[in-house]
C-alpha cells in the first residue's frame, strides 16, 4: 500500500507525535466508546503537544506547560454518553454521544498541526489496554502541503458533523465544528493527492437514523457497494476476524448478512479468525465464538476455515485480542476494511439496531504492479488453523463490549448537558429535557464536599424549565456532576466550559508577581522558566540560612554589591524582557482561540497588568509598578504582524490586537486611578501620555 496509508505495527501511543516539519498544534477531535481522561490528557496530548512533563513528577510546572499549550488549541473527545462521567481539565471537552439502542464505538481521531494533518482509524479505545496491552490494529491518514485525499477527508468531516448530531447543543459541540471548519480551510489550498485508478480508500461507518439530520448507514453495506463498484463484483472470498460476535441463531445475524451478500456461480469461501482458549489438560480447542456462527457460515460458504487468532504479541507477551478486520475478495480485486466495527449486526449495520462505527476501506483492483495487493494481504495477522473445527467447544464471546455496561446507571435523556459559566458570578448551567425526566431526581457536585445543587423539589426559576442556573461557590469548577434519581440509581454528567479563556488561573500560579509573568510570557520555554524560577526561589530561600554563620554574604566586603541591584541592570534587564514579549506576541497566528489565548491566557499580558495593579495596590510607592505597566503599553504598541500561509489574514489580527491593546490601557489607567494623589505629578504626566497615545 502507499507509505501515507498504512497498518501500525508499533505503538499506539507514537500515532499522536507530530512529524519533525508539522509546526504548531492547532487541535485535535478523537472519538471512543470506554475512556481513560488521565491516558487521554498525558500521554496522548503530551504526545500531541509535545509536552514532556508530567503531573505526578513535575507539579506545576507541567501545569504551566500543559495548560498554556492547551489554552491556545481546541480538544474535545467524544464519548458514549454512558461513560463520559469522568475527571478532566477543562481545558478540554468531553462530548457525550448518545445512541438510542446502540452505543457510541467509532475510533476515529483528527490531529491538526500547522502543516500537517492526520487522521487515525483504530480499533483501540483511549484507554490503558487498548494503547498499551490489548492486540490492536490502526490505520494513519496524512494529508499535506502535497498530498491530500479530499474524498477521504470529506468522509471523515462528513461522519464526525453526523457524530456531533448526536450530542447536546452547547458551546463544547460549537467548539468541535469549528475545529473541523478550521482544517477545511487550512487544507483547502493544499494540492490533491495523484488519483490511481487501481487503489481506493474510503471511510465506511455505521450510524442511526436522527430525524432528517442523519440517515441509517451501514458498513457492510457500504463496503460490499465499493468492492461492487470498483471491482465489479460481489466479493466470493472472506475473512473475519473479531473479538466479538453475535450471540443469537435465531435473528438476523452479520454472518447472515454477509452470507447472503456473496457473489454466486463460483466457488466461495469463509475464513472465520476468532480467539482462543485450550484446555489445558486437553487437546480440544476452545473457541470464544457462538457456534452458530460456523454453522451460518456453512449455510452460506462451500468451503469454511476456522482460524485461531494470535494470544501473544511478537515478544510472545501475552495479548488480548481486540483488533476488527473484514477482509472481502474476488477475482478482480482484494479490500480490506479495519476500525471499530466487530462481526456483528449493531457493528456492521445490518438489523434495527446501530452503533456509531468507523473504519477505513482500502480496495485494490486486479493487476496492481506496485506491489499494494501483497502488502494490503501483509496486514492480516499469522493465525492457526483448527483441525475440526466441529469436535471444538464454542463458548461464545460474551456480550458485545458494552452492553453490559459499567457500575453505574444510564442517565435519563432529560439530563441533556451541563457547563460551567465563568463569572462573576460564576455558575452552572443544566440544560434538562423536561419530558425525559424521573418523577423524583437530584444532581449533586462531586469531589469534596459532594453537595446537593438542585432537585426536582425545587422551584423552576426565570429561565424556564429547560434549564437551571446554579449559582457556583467554590476555589474550582467540578468538571462532573452526580445524578441520583429513583431514589437508588446514579450517573455521571461531565461539564464542559463555557469560555475556557476566562477560567482563573491555578492559585500556585497565581502567587507570581508581575516580574515572574513577564519572564514567563517573554521565554521560549515558559516551562523550563519556571522551572529555572523555582530553582532560584528554593536559593534563596536556603541563603537566609546563612545569616547564622559567622560572616552573611551582606557582610562580606568581596560580596557587599550585587549587580542585579543595579539600576543600569535592571533597565537593561526590562529591555531585554520586553523584547521576548513584544517577539512571542509576534508569533504567527493560526486560528483566533490561540491568539485570544495568547493575550488573555494565564501568562498573556492581561495576566501581567493584573499583577501590576494588585502590585501597585499594595506597595508603598506606586511608582515602579506605574513605570511597569508603562513599559508595558509601549512594548503593545510596538507588535507588528504579518500575513502566514495558512494563518488567519492579518488584517484580523491587527484589528483584534488593536482593540485589546486599547482595552488593556483603558482597563489600568481606571484601575490605576484611586493611587494618583500618591504619584508624583511628572509620573502621571508620562502615564497619561502613555495611554492616551495607546487609544
Amino acid at each position: 500500500m502507499s507509505r501515507r496509508r498504512s497498518a501500525a505495527t508499533g505503538a499506539m501511543l507514537d500515532l499522536w507525535r507530530p512529524p519533525a516539519d508539522a509546526g504548531d498544534a492547532l487541535g485535535c477531535l478523537a472519538s471512543t466508546f470506554t475512556f481513560d481522561s488521565t491516558l487521554f490528557e498525558e500521554q496522548c496530548l503530551g504526545r500531541f503537544l509535545g509536552v514532556e512533563t508530567l503531573a505526578e513528577r513535575d507539579g506545576l510546572v507541567s501545569m504551566l506547560e500543559r495548560e498554556n499549550a492547551l489554552g491556545g488549541i481546541f480538544a474535545g473527545v467524544l464519548v458514549d454518553h454512558q461513560r463520559a462521567g469522568v475527571n478532566h481539565s477543562m481545558r478540554w471537552d468531553v462530548l457525550p454521544v448518545r445512541i438510542t439502542g446502540g452505543i457510541q464505538h467509532a475510533k476515529l481521531s483528527v490531529l491538526a498541526w500547522q502543516r500537517h494533518v492526520r487522521v487515525i482509524v483504530a480499533s483501540a479505545n483511549l484507554t490503558e489496554p487498548g494503547y498499551r496491552s490489548n492486540q490492536e490494529i490502526a490505520t494513519t491518514v496524512a494529508l499535506t502541503h502535497s498530498e491530500v485525499d479530499r474524498v477521504l477527508w470529506q468522509d471523515v468531516s462528513h461522519f464526525l458533523r453526523e457524530l456531533l448530531e448526536f450530542t447536546p447543543s452547547c458551546a463544547a459541540r460549537s467548539r468541535a465544528e469549528a475545529f473541523l471548519a478550521r482544517v477545511e480551510t487550512l487544507i483547502a489550498d493544499w494540492a490533491p493527492i495523484a488519483s490511481r485508478r487501481d487503489l481506493h480508500q474510503r471511510l465506511v461507518c455505521t450510524l442511526p437514523a436522527r430525524g432528517t439530520e442523519v440517515a441509517a448507514r451501514s458498513t457492510l453495506s457500504e463496503s460490499l457497494a465499493l468492492c461492487q463498484r470498483l471491482g465489479g463484483y460481489s466479493p466470493t472470498r472472506v475473512a473475519v476476524a473479531s473479538p466479538f460476535f453475535d450471540q443469537s441463531d435465531h435473528e438476523r445475524t452479520a454472518m447472515q448478512a454477509l452470507g447472503r451478500a456473496m457473489g454466486r456461480g463460483t466457488r466461495r469461501r469463509v475464513e472465520l479468525a476468532v480467539p482462543m482458549e485450550h484446555i489445558t489438560d486437553a487437546t480440544q480447542a476452545r473457541v470464544k465464538a457462538p457456534r452458530s456462527l460456523l454453522t451460518l457460515a456453512q449455510e452460506y460458504a462451500d468451503e469454511v476455515t476456522v482460524t485461531a487468532l494470535p494470544a501473544v504479541d511478537e515478544e510472545k507477551n501475552p495479548r488480548e485480542w481486540h483488533a476488527k478486520m473484514l477482509r472481502l475478495a474476488d477475482d478482480g480485486y482484494v479490500a480490506l476494511m479495519i476500525g471499530s466495527s466487530n462481526f456483528t449486526t449493531a457493528g456492521l449495520g445490518t438489523a434495527t439496531r446501530f452503533n456509531a462505527e468507523a473504519n477505513l476501506l482500502t480496495v485494490i483492483r486486479d493487476g496492481d504492479r506496485r506491489g499494494d495487493a501483497g502488502a494490503l494481504e501483509a496486514i492480516w495477522p499469522p493465525t492457526t488453523t483448527v483441525a475440526d473445527p466441529g469436535d471444538a467447544e464454542w463458548i461464545g464471546s460474551g456480550d458485545e463490549e458494552g452492553t453490559a455496561g459499567p457500575e453505574l446507571d444510564r442517565i435519563p435523556a432529560g439530563f441533556v448537558s451541563a457547563t460551567f459559566h465563568a463569572g462573576p458570578p460564576d455558575r452552572i448551567e443544566l440544560v434538562l429535557a423536561e419530558g425525559a425526566l424521573p418523577a423524583q431526581w437530584s444532581v449533586w457536585a462531586t469531589g469534596e464536599p459532594v453537595r446537593q445543587l438542585v432537585s426536582s423539589d425545587d422551584a423552576i426559576g426565570p429561565e424556564g424549565p429547560g434549564c437551571r442556573h446554579i449559582a457556583w461557590v467554590g476555589a474550582s469548577p467540578p468538571d462532573t456532576l452526580m445524578v441520583r434519581w429513583d431514589d437508588d440509581r446514579k450517573g455521571i454528567l461531565p461539564v464542559n466550559v463555557e469560555d475556557p479563556s476566562r477560567l482563573a488561573a491555578p492559585a500556585d500560579l497565581d502567587a507570581l508577581d508581575s516580574e515572574a509573568m513577564l519572564r514567563l510570557l517573554a521565554a521560549t520555554n515558559p516551562a523550563a522558566e519556571l522551572r529555572l524560577l523555582m530553582r532560584e526561589r528554593i536559593a534563596s530561600d536556603e541563603s537566609e540560612d546563612l545569616l547564622d554563620t559567622a560572616l552573611s554574604p551582606e557582610l562580606d566586603p568581596l560580596r557587599r554589591f550585587d549587580l542585579r541591584e543595579t539600576f543600569l541592570y535592571r533597565v537593561r534587564s526590562r529591555a531585554r524582557l520586553m523584547e521576548g514579549v513584544r517577539a512571542n506576541l509576534e508569533r504567527p497566528v493560526w486560528s483566533a482561540t490561540a491568539f485570544e489565548w495568547r493575550l488573555r491566557g494565564m501568562i498573556g499580558p492581561q495576566e501581567v497588568a493584573r499583577r501590576l495593579v494588585r502590585e501597585a495596590e499594595t506597595a508603598a510607592d506606586p511608582t515602579d509598578a506605574l513605570f511597569a505597566a508603562a513599559d508595558l503599553v509601549i512594548v503593545l504598541r510596538e507588535v507588528t504582524f504579518r500575513d502566514e500561509q495558512g494563518g488567519l489574514p492579518v488584517s484580523h489580527v491587527r484589528r483584534t490586537f488593536s482593540a485589546f491593546r486599547k482595552e488593556l490601557a483603558r482597563d489600568l489607567d481606571a484601575a490605576l486611578r484611586p493611587l494618583r494623589p500618591r504619584i508624583a505629578a511628572n509620573v502621571l504626566a508620562f502615564w497619561d501620555g502613555i495611554v492616551e497615545e495607546a487609544k
